[in-house]
């Protein structure tokens, strides 16, 4: 593994720590009904799945319409 390989591993938990902090307040915030909360969580999921492949952040693309857009 050379350094380019560390780098990403550790960026790619990084932002799996953040994603899954976001999902977690989304989870919470959808209880009351919130679309917006609840395309946060399924946006969360499919980034985290891509994270959990070794995908990093910036090499993917979104298909997704953003909340605000």
């Amino acid at each position: 593994m050379d350094d380019v390989d560390i780098i990403n591993t550790e960026l790619i938990l990084r932002d799996m720590q953040s994603v899954e902090q976001r999902l977690g307040r989304a989870r919470r915030s959808s209880k009351g009904g919130d679309k917006v909360e609840r395309q946060a969580i399924l946006t969360c999921e499919k980034i985290l799945d891509q994270l959990g492949r070794g995908v990093t952040v910036r090499t993917m693309t979104s298909t997704t319409p953003t909340a605000r857009s």
